[in-house]
């Protein structure tokens, strides 16, 4: 699970309304269970609004919206973007034994199934010209 947040500071009161948004479609209206939106609560002259993104529906890079609404700003649907940035998403564990060679290798994001897949024909070459040599 990933969480970004939203700090609104300058304010005298709880927020009136948190609204995040994916496409400018609420989030929570997407598969509920994979989105947990929480108002937070006011102190100190500010406000901590997060949104709690959950593995599976954290794929890619993405871009929200927290809006708010304060009555005491005269502000209704007031957005501001949030980025949420994917690192490792796809990670692999690699282990190749040989009688003269051990390689061991932990890979993540693109690179590594380009990596991976780079290994496997490099793999898959040196066997054959092994069995054609025999």
């Amino acid at each position: 699970d990933a969480t970004i947040s939203c700090v609104i500071s300058g304010i005298t009161q709880q927020l009136d309304d948190v609204v995040w948004r994916k496409d400018g479609t609420d989030v929570t209206s997407l598969s509920g269970s994979n989105y947990v939106v929480s108002a937070g609560t006011y102190g100190s002259n500010s406000q901590t609004t997060t949104l709690t993104v959950k593995a599976a529906a954290n794929t890619a890079d993405t871009t929200y919206t927290c809006a708010i609404t304060s009555d005491e700003w005269l502000q209704t649907n007031k957005e501001t973007a949030v980025s949420l940035n994917v690192f490792g998403k796809n990670s692999y564990k690699f282990e190749f034994r040989s009688s003269n060679c051990s390689i061991n290798l932990s890979l993540y994001g693109f690179i590594a199934r380009v990596i991976v897949w780079l290994f496997i024909v490099y793999m898959y070459l040196h066997y054959l010209f092994y069995i054609v040599t025999e």
